[in-house]
């Protein structure tokens, strides 16, 4: 949970329901997925959970690739975490593929 804690956030202006702004922080969505993939990949994760967890970071890869050019897929992106998890993760999914 470090990792994604020393991810940089990214701040949002959102309008509530009922017509508020608010700021809304956000992980980045690189660290999100990251984290995601290395959770569904733990030995120690709930296997209930495991789908679950393997479906949201998909999803978010999806869009990156898709979308957002500011948010490359590529090993600088990934500094904040440690490198033999962001290895084992690019090694067992499409990233960086």
């Amino acid at each position: 949970m470090k990792w994604l804690f020393s991810s940089p956030t990214l701040k949002h202006l959102a309008v509530t329901e009922n017509g508020r702004p608010f700021t809304m922080a956000v992980p980045d969505p690189r660290a999100f997925m990251l984290f995601k993939y290395w959770l569904a990949a733990s030995v120690e994760r709930n296997p209930r959970k495991k789908g679950r967890e393997l479906l949201q970071p998909q999803a978010v890869e999806e869009l990156l690739r898709e979308h957002p050019p500011q948010f490359p897929l590529n090993w600088e992106s990934f500094r904040s975490f440690p490198k033999q998890a962001a290895a084992t993760v690019f090694a067992s999914t499409r990233v960086l593929r």
